[in-house]
């Protein structure tokens, strides 16, 4: 009669879940699989965590106080950097009709990033290169009619109002008279039929700041005028 030998088998190890050795002494594929798993998870936490943080803002910064960033700047409107003399981007629409030399479209002349004659030329409201809601200067959202153009600088964006003398006796980097006529309140109601961001029962307000700047430029420009004889 013909025996038959059984040989104990070694199944101490199984093929998948062996993360140390095989019979042979050699590593399992399967420890390849799972640190490339673990790896591959880790990235992917690691850049839904930081997608917000991947731009890195330029910010605005006034040491001398006289409304202008000294980061960034674009007085002209050509896509380049005025303090530092750097291509921000390539992609601005550049008219000048008038031969001033100065961007009819887009002009940032205080570098908050919100477009100074955006009211006109309804071009780039604000620097957003991605789309996002952010200013890509300032780190701030914005939403339509809502630029925050005001809180910076020297210009009134919403308004398309430029601050002759700017004062910040604050250091908060926002034109004092500006801001005593944005908190101004006139009611309690936020009326805003045109969208521009800007209470509508504070318009008048703005209206004749306009003109009394629009005065005082003129006799800027006419320094010997003679006023009529008396």
């Amino acid at each position: 009669m013909k025996r038959t030998c059984l040989r104990a088998v070694d199944r101490t190890h199984t093929p998948f879940f062996n993360i140390t050795q095989n019979r042979r002494g050699t590593r399992s594929p399967s420890v390849i699989f799972l640190v490339l798993i673990f790896l591959f998870s880790a990235l992917v936490l690691n850049a839904a965590s930081s997608r917000e943080d991947a731009y890195i803002y330029v910010g605005f910064l006034d040491a001398d106080k006289n409304g202008i960033n000294d980061l960034f700047c674009d007085a002209d409107g050509d896509g380049v950097n005025d303090i530092n003399g750097q291509i921000y981007r390539q992609d601005i629409k550049f008219s000048d009709k008038n031969k001033d030399g100065i961007n009819d479209f887009f002009v940032d002349s205080d570098g908050d990033g919100v477009n100074d004659v955006y009211l006109l030329s309804k071009e780039i409201a604000v620097l957003d290169f991605d789309n996002n809601g952010v200013n890509d200067i300032t780190g701030k959202k914005y939403g339509k009619g809502f630029y925050s153009g005001y809180l910076l600088g020297k210009c009134f964006e919403e308004k398309g109002l430029t601050v002759d003398k700017f004062i910040d006796e604050n250091n908060d980097m926002m034109d004092d008279n500006v801001r005593t006529m944005i908190e101004s309140r006139e009611g309690d109601k936020f009326i805003d039929e045109n969208g521009d961001g800007i209470c509508d029962g504070r318009e008048p307000k703005i209206e004749r700041m306009k003109e009394t700047q629009n005065k005082q430029r003129q006799e800027n420009d006419n320094p010997n005028k003679k006023g009529p004889r008396e």
